[in-house]
């Protein structure tokens, strides 16, 4: 081999080792992703929250080999949210969406961690998709969908799993794409948990807005026939209760069943009180009354929880309804058909003349709040308790709990909102004389009764002059009685014996240089009035008199001066005055009446359009409560009544932190 040979051949050797090299040291496809991703927005398009319009999160439930979806959508005509995965509840969603929607923008790739379809299931970011998933498989991620609202996607995306040591930061994947990319993503706002989406008070009422309470007691117990359903109601008692002006309760009537003798009234004997502790948990409970869950009513049931012919000829109807708990009995007269609850109800009267009812069905399971089934049905033909002791499924949203199912309604309650008390408008000259005649009682005046008033008559005669001390009518405060005063001193009686006047504190008439005493325009003195320059005495500002112009001991107090009677006054009126004067006082009258009426029907029309709208709200669902609050919402008749001398009350409303409640007796 001669030495050009040996040149070729050393060449050739060096190149192949250098390519060798550049081969072995060449990026991989990943890393060269990871260098052209790193710190690059995921959905650099998507930049306005408030464009998404719909939001859904799907899972797999590895157990079952189910998928799970969520969705809320806003409705592109009305603009109101809903929740198509609950059946179209409304939905209190717009704050939540932003938030959900937040989470997406600015989202930065920090790291590629592999392109290789094989190692999705070791970051959970497994697509779930039915058609490639069984029972069994793990590693499927939670697949988030946002779309605008004319349908067009903002951002899809796989979450996958935690980043070990690092909780903010997740694996993720883009739906149809092998890479998996670390993010910081905060997930919480995209919650499933029905709750976070929804107004969540249920009833909307205050504490101090409620006035009493109504106790529907009993229990139902079904059997299964060849005609259908046997619904036995068996009542425990009815208890109507109160609150009175100071928030304590009043037990109104009681009556107690007994399965063979019927209702018995029962009454509190001395010993025994209403245990208003009891009581106040039921009230704080209605006012934090929270929901878990919805389901969908059947068809033919109304707002008010009658049902029509339609619903009691409808078997799904009736299978939804007593696999629920609630049992379509006969109603009397025109009000068709009633619905009895298994475990009873509860009717709360409002301040405003709103009442609510709700009635509390069976314990709620997993399935059953989320679809109809066909054990459902086979439940609804089981007796109500057996069904509930053999329930053991745990319910959708409270994890180790239970929940049951409620109906609510309202109406309206016109007992609460009194017709106003008008006043009687005399039609004849005769009928206001004896109106303006002073009552038998000056502290207990006639319904009706005109006090007289010169201004409501223009042009009429002035009013006499006050008539003098020794005059036969005297001033008797708080009347228009023209009788003598029986108290006034007699002529020879001393001043110093002499009762005080109303007014004046027995020193006699006014000086010269003050204003003489005010009446009110019922013959009664009202005050001493001061001096004309408007500043009180300086030897005694509380008499209106210096002590020098004192009448000497040994004269008699003069009598204060008094306006004649309304009645009088009006006795002395020409008839034409008396006319002008009925009609003045028809029209003041009448107006009076008027703005009674007008507030009465102010407060009536507006109990009407709250009923209206809560029925609106309630008419389509059944709702899901948790156990703990259908606990505090029951009162057995061992706990409505309890010894006087008892553990103290807590008082029926919330006490403001830091103050400690007022107690007049001291006890």
């Amino acid at each position: 081999m001669n030495e050009g040979t040996k040149t070729g051949l050393f060449w050739a050797l060096a190149a192949l080792l250098v390519g060798l090299a550049v081969f072995v040291n060449w990026p991989t496809a990943t890393d060269e992703q990871a260098l052209v991703a790193i710190n690059k927005p995921l959905f650099e398009e998507f930049k306005d929250p408030l464009a998404a319009a719909n939001l859904r999160i799907v899972s797999f439930d590895e157990t079952l080999g189910q998928l799970e979806a969520f969705e809320v959508a806003k409705d592109r005509s009305t603009g109101l949210w809903t929740i198509p995965s609950r059946q179209g509840y409304p939905a209190d969603a717009a704050s939540q969406m932003e938030k959900a929607a937040t989470a997406f923008l600015g989202l930065r790739i920090l790291d590629v961690k592999t392109d290789k379809a094989e190692e999705h299931a070791a970051f959970g970011v497994i697509e779930p998709n039915l058609e490639k998933l069984s029972v069994g498989d793990a590693g499927v991620g939670r697949l988030v969908t946002i779309k605008d609202g004319d349908g067009k996607n903002l951002a899809t995306l796989i979450i996958g799993k935690t980043v070990k040591d690092i909780p903010s930061h997740r694996y993720v994947r883009k739906p149809g794409q092998d890479p998996v990319y670390e993010v910081e993503l905060d997930d919480s706002p995209l919650t499933t948990q029905f709750r976070q989406w929804i107004e969540e008070d249920l009833l909307k009422l205050d504490t101090f807005d409620i006035a009493g309470t109504k106790i529907r007691n009993y229990s139902v117990a079904v059997n299964a026939t060849l005609q259908g359903l046997a619904v036995d109601p068996r009542k425990s008692y009815d208890a109507n209760l109160s609150l009175d002006d100071t928030n304590q309760w009043k037990l109104d009537s009681l009556v107690v069943y007994d399965d063979a003798q019927g209702g018995e009234i029962r009454s509190l004997t001395e010993d025994e009180q209403v245990n208003a502790t009891k009581l106040n948990r039921l009230k704080t409970a209605l006012d934090d009354l929270k929901i878990v869950d919805v389901v969908r009513k059947p068809e033919g049931m109304s707002a008010d929880l009658k049902a029509d012919k339609s619903l009691v000829s409808n078997n799904e109807s009736i299978r939804s309804l007593a696999g629920r708990g609630f049992y379509p009995v006969q109603g009397t007269g025109e009000e068709g058909i009633d619905i009895l609850a298994a475990n009873g109800e509860l009717i709360v009267d409002l301040k405003d003349g709103v009442e609510y009812i709700l009635r509390f069905g069976r314990i709620a399971g997993l399935d059953e709040s989320s679809s109809e089934s066909a054990d459902e049905a086979k439940e609804g033909t089981e007796d109500a308790a057996a069904a509930e002791e053999g329930a053991e499924e745990k319910p959708r949203e409270t994890a180790g709990g239970s929940n049951r199912y409620l109906l609510v309604t309202t109406r309206l309650n016109s007992s609460m909102i009194p017709p106003p008390d008008l006043k009687l408008v005399p039609q004849t000259i005769e009928e206001l004389a004896e109106m303006l005649k002073p009552p038998a009682d000056p502290a207990a005046p006639p319904e009706g009764e005109i006090q007289f008033n010169p201004a409501a008559l223009e042009g009429a005669s002035p009013a006499p002059a006050p008539s003098d001390p020794g005059s036969e009518t005297g001033s008797q405060s708080g009347s228009e009685s023209s009788e003598p005063v029986t108290d006034q001193p007699a002529p020879d009686q001393p001043a110093a014996e002499a009762p005080a006047q109303a007014g004046d504190d027995g020193q006699g008439e006014a000086p010269q240089g003050e204003t003489p005493l005010a009446f009110n325009g019922q013959g009664s003195v009202i005050g001493q009035g001061l001096p004309q320059d408007g500043t009180p005495p300086a030897d005694n500002p509380g008499s209106g008199e210096s002590p020098a112009e004192q009448p000497p001991a040994d004269q008699p107090a003069p009598t204060a001066p008094t306006e004649e009677s309304a009645a009088e006054r009006f006795a002395k009126m020409t008839e034409d005055e008396k006319k002008e004067y009925l009609q003045a006082e028809q029209e003041k009258i009448n107006k009076e009446n008027e703005k009674l009426r007008d507030a009465w029907k102010e407060k009536m029309d507006g109990a009407e359009k709250r009923v209206r709208d809560l029925n609106a709200r309630f008419a389509d669902w059944y709702y899901v409560i948790p156990e703990s609050t259908y606990a505090d919402l029951q009162v057995k008749l061992e706990d409505l009544i309890q010894p006087k001398g008892a553990a103290p009350a807590t008082p029926a409303g919330p006490n403001p932190a830091g103050f400690p409640s007022f107690n007049p007796l001291g006890q």
